[in-house]
């Protein structure tokens, strides 16, 4: 399921529409997603919230991979529309699926994440090791330059299915691109757990949001986009 939210509905009143097809591919299912609207004049930033879903109907390497074309979709329709962003939250997402495996916590010694059966294989189409430069597509941070969108990235340091290796390697090469990026570390945190439901960890998502969706980080007395004016007394920045 994809759901996008205009910007301000969470904060206050909104319409919903409910599963709405965006699109069809071909061979597929139709894509759906929930159309969130805030009452209001606007105009309102669109929040694009997209599960990973455990990868296996699809993802999507938004925000370094907008103007490649064989990621376009084009043949999707709407290719007069931009499908750039202005700013990424990544929440424990995985970045390099070929290294997941070595990287993983000892939680579930028994299951590789290198098996044909699991999520990676799944999405690419074959044994991920078996097939690496088609693995590779998937992996943001061969798309990544200066022209990426501010990124927050958020890990929990006790993830048993992305390990948090996979979000220091994004920051690094965003970082190493030129690409404004903030990474917190949640010590304590597992996989999408209640730690990021948290409010001073919501309320890091929301500055940064409203800090570079908001147009306040025109104003030179903002700090920097990728930090914006939020902490948590949970939360371990990356020391970088």
């Amino acid at each position: 399921m994809l759901i996008v939210c205009a910007g301000a509905a969470r904060a206050g009143t909104f319409t919903t529409y409910e599963a709405l097809e965006y699109a069809r591919p071909a061979g597929s299912a139709p894509l759906l997603m929930d159309l969130r609207v805030p009452d209001g004049s606007g105009p309102f930033p669109v929040i694009l919230f997209l599960h990973s879903g455990a990868w296996i109907s699809g993802a999507a390497v938004l925000g370094s991979s907008a103007g490649i074309d064989e990621l376009e979709g084009i043949d999707l329709g709407n290719a007069q529309f931009s499908s750039a962003v202005r700013a990424v939250v990544d929440l424990y997402g995985p970045v390099d699926l070929l290294t997941m495996d070595a990287q993983k916590l000892p939680c579930y010694p028994g299951l590789s994440a290198n098996d044909a059966f699991m999520p990676p294989s799944l999405l690419i189409g074959c044994p991920i090791q078996s097939c690496p430069e088609k693995t590779a597509t998937s992996n943001p941070i061969v798309y990544a330059d200066s022209q990426d969108p501010p990124f927050l990235i958020m890990q929990g340091k006790l993830d048993c299915l992305t390990p948090w290796q996979q979000s220091q390697e994004l920051y690094d090469a965003l970082q190493a691109a030129g690409v404004a990026a903030k990474l917190v570390y949640l010590p304590t945190a597992q996989h999408a757990d209640d730690h990021f439901n948290s409010a001073a960890n919501e309320a890091i998502i929301d500055g940064f949001l409203d800090y570079n969706l908001k147009g306040s980080r025109r104003r030179a007395a903002t700090p920097s986009p990728a930090a914006p004016p939020s902490s948590s007394p949970s939360a371990a920045p990356a020391s970088r």
